[in-house]
């Protein structure tokens, strides 16, 4: 079975069993593959950046490939994951994937068919490192969407200078302190235009977010 699949499926099952609410679980799965893409993406990048080998190139492009097409199953076709708000932005992340993936996959069938000569293997790579980089800053431009997902209405009466939350304190901590653990402390600053791809961008902005001031689920 594919690692990232086995890993979401895994995950998916022990965190719905401990209780969680459905938008922090989707969320929670959502930093797991975030990181994943984003220490693949950064690897792809510097090796199509750096080598001039084809088959470097091929190995590089097949394994960001890979990791993506594991990915995509998170992000739509979830039937938990449709009975929330959640399903528009995430089918928006799977769309850009998409893009990313079959981006990778022309340039595969044209080293593959040895329809370039190696100068255009080269510039081809960087154009595609370049494009595949910017697609990416989408995925983070979305999370704002995924971020408005967890908030929820205000009960009548309350202040409008509360804001209410659909996740529960426990797990509103438990998510920032992966997203920590999987990016490190940088991913803390305020500054989003500092991170280095759009992956790196969604985990900041949820951080950022879920580090306001909030009033939780008492379950």
């Amino acid at each position: 079975m594919k690692k990232i699949l086995f890993l979401i499926l895994t995950t998916f099952f022990f965190i719905n069993s401990n209780g969680q609410t459905t938008e922090g679980m989707f969320i929670e799965l959502h930093i797991l593959a975030s990181a994943k893409l984003n220490n693949t993406a950064k690897e792809f990048e510097r090796k199509l950046t750096e080598s001039s080998s084809n088959d470097t190139i091929l190995k590089y492009i097949d394994r960001y490939s890979q990791v993506i097409e594991e990915t995509i199953p998170l992000y739509k076709g979830n039937n938990q994951l449709k009975k929330t708000s959640l399903k528009e932005p995430f089918n928006d992340v799977s769309e850009l994937l998409t893009d990313i993936l079959n981006n990778n996959y022309v340039l595969l069938g044209k080293i593959v068919n040895n329809e370039l000569s190696e100068t255009e293997i080269k510039s081809a790579s960087n154009q595609l490192v370049n494009k595949n980089k910017f697609i990416s800053q989408f995925i983070g431009q979305i999370t704002f969407n995924i971020f408005g997902a967890i908030v929820k209405d205000r009960p009548k009466g309350s202040s409008n200078d509360k804001q209410y939350s659909k996740l529960t304190q426990k797990e509103t901590e438990k998510i920032k302190t992966i997203i920590v653990q999987l990016f490190g402390d940088r991913i803390k600053q305020s500054d989003v235009s500092k991170m280095e791809n759009g992956y790196e961008m969604s985990a900041n902005i949820l951080y950022q977010g879920l580090n306001l001031e909030w009033e939780y689920e008492k379950n």
